[in-house]
């Protein structure tokens, strides 16, 4: 058998030969851009434990907090964007964790229990003291974990220098642009200051719009520019209009946001994005989430700070401090 491995025969191949080394480690796959630059691999890769017990929270059924308590939860993701877990009496897997910026990500999990009611909208952030701030809006979800290593900001850094070595942080060859957070109603006015509906989001990028219009559909400045169905929550087919919006919000904490990501590359980014989440869903995956998500492509942060969504079931833009009204009938009362 040794002379056989070792693929001898005569006198070089006898017991006492060096064994050959081990054939190197495969790396593990790489994610990519939607401008097909190579992206870092997952670097939530590796084992979770629950931390912040007291402030996770569902709007599903069971208690999240007591979840977070028992012994055997856990996460644990692999370099490929997938993953599973236990959260206290549910069995999760997840899928689609894909890296929009050294510490954000997005996200698809779904409890083995209830295929049927996958959660595409997952939201996650490394946040500064290590900790993964996790967040799944349809169902309410919010957790918080610890990498069992304890080497989360090392990981992050390592997986900040490979995206930098990938071109990423030198995406955009474009002018400066300002981001604004723009929305209008989803209903007639009326009947959405009557019945408190929720609003549509669009994210602006100078003059150029882009939002989803249901059917899993995002259409922008020129008209449509990717979809799996027609669109539904918008007429903008020739292309998308300030005039259809109430109101924006263009500071951020207190500042403003700009990005030099060209249009082409953002079209490119929708085109991946509606790869990734297919189906359109009104509580989520919707026009929110994919506001976020092109804000964290923008600017490298996560989520559009201080602006609740449809799910967390609390006030959105319209109660931003520094809004603006393009329209004030439509102000809320």
């Amino acid at each position: 058998m040794g002379n056989a491995a070792g693929g001898g025969g005569g006198g070089g191949g006898g017991a006492g030969a060096p064994a050959p080394p081990p054939p190197a480690a495969s790396p593990p796959p790489q994610q990519h851009g939607p401008d097909g630059k190579r992206l870092a691999v997952c670097d939530l890769a590796g084992k979770w434990r629950p931390v912040r017990a007291s402030e996770w929270k569902n709007n599903a059924i069971g208690s999240h907090r007591i979840r977070a308590g028992m012994s055997g939860t856990y996460t644990e993701y692999r370099a490929d964007g997938s993953g599973e877990g236990r959260t206290g009496d549910l069995q999760m897997k997840y899928s689609n964790v894909y890296c929009l910026s050294p510490g954000n990500y997005s996200a698809t999990c779904v409890n083995i229990m209830l295929p049927g009611l996958p959660a595409t909208d997952g939201n996650l952030t490394i946040l500064p003291d290590g900790t993964l701030d996790v967040r799944y809006p349809v169902f309410g979800i919010q957790e918080f974990w610890k990498r069992e290593d304890g080497r989360a900001l090392e990981h992050l850094g390592t997986a900040k220098a490979e995206w930098e070595r990938g071109g990423g942080a030198r995406r955009g060859g474009g002018a400066s642009r300002q981001i604004k957070l723009v929305f209008r109603n989803i209903l007639p006015g009326k009947i959405s200051k009557a019945f408190g509906a929720p609003w549509h989001w669009g994210l602006a990028v100078g003059d150029s719009i882009y939002e989803v219009a249901g059917s899993m559909t995002i259409l922008g400045p020129r008209g449509l520019v990717y979809g799996t169905g027609p669109p539904i929550f918008s007429v903008a087919v020739c292309g998308v209009k300030w005039s259809q919006f109430v109101g924006y919000v263009e500071t951020f904490h207190g500042r403003t946001r700009t990005s030099n990501v060209t249009d082409a590359e953002i079209e490119a980014f929708c085109k991946e994005w509606v790869d990734r989440h297919p189906t359109y869903a009104l509580l989520g995956p919707n026009c929110q989430t994919f506001s976020e998500d092109l804000f964290t492509f923008l600017t490298g942060e996560n989520r559009v700070p201080e602006l609740a969504k449809f799910m967390d079931l609390q006030k959105g833009p319209e109660k931003h401090p520094d809004v603006k009204w393009l329209d004030e009938s439509a102000r809320p009362k």
